[in-house]
Parts: C-alpha cells; structure tokens; sequence
C-alpha cells in the first residue's frame, strides 16, 4: 500500500516469523512509498506462513500481492511476479516482495 512504513510491514509480517529486513521503496523526491517492499525473513518456513497469511489480504484499501523475491542474479532467469509456488528447495530464497494491486 502507498502509506505503509518499513516499521508497519515489519510489525505486520513478524506475526508470522522473525524477520531478518524489511524495506519499502521510497520516492526520493517526494518521500512517500512507492507502494512496494521486500521482507527477508530469518527462515523459509516464516516466509512461506506471510505468504500464504497475507496474499491478496487488503491493506490501506490496496491488496496486497506477494511474491517470492529470486534476487538480482535470478531476475534475467525468472520474473518473480510470475511465480506461484516458492523457489526450489535447494534455493535459499526467504525473501517476499510485495506491491498493492
């Protein structure tokens, strides 16, 4: 959601886990959000439990869209907005990204 703060999505997203980082863009100009964020979580289990808790949950009337965020070697090989499922096992991937639909 555009009005949301790191410290409200990381108080949000730590009922499900504990949470390793939380960060949402922010417009330089203005200083507002930019309506998207990304949450690492100390675990894959925490990560997995946001997803499924808060995909397509409303949040300052925006609803919310999780994704799995593969990182910046991934980003050529996958479109993680594409992604249903989380990564392969193997992958240590416990990051979510969100952004308001």
């Amino acid at each position: 959601a555009f009005h949301i703060q790191e410290a409200n999505l990381r108080e949000l997203m730590e009922r499900c886990g504990h949470v390793k980082a939380v960060t949402v863009g922010i417009n330089r100009r203005t200083g507002q959000s930019k309506g998207y964020g990304f949450v690492e979580f100390e675990n894959r289990r925490d990560a997995e439990a946001a997803y499924e808790r808060y995909q397509g949950v409303e949040l300052h009337g925006r609803r919310l869209r999780l994704d799995w965020d593969m990182g910046l070697n991934k980003k050529n090989e996958h479109c993680p907005f594409q992604t249903k499922t989380p990564p392969h096992p193997r992958q240590p991937i416990q990051s979510l990204c969100f952004t308001p639909r």
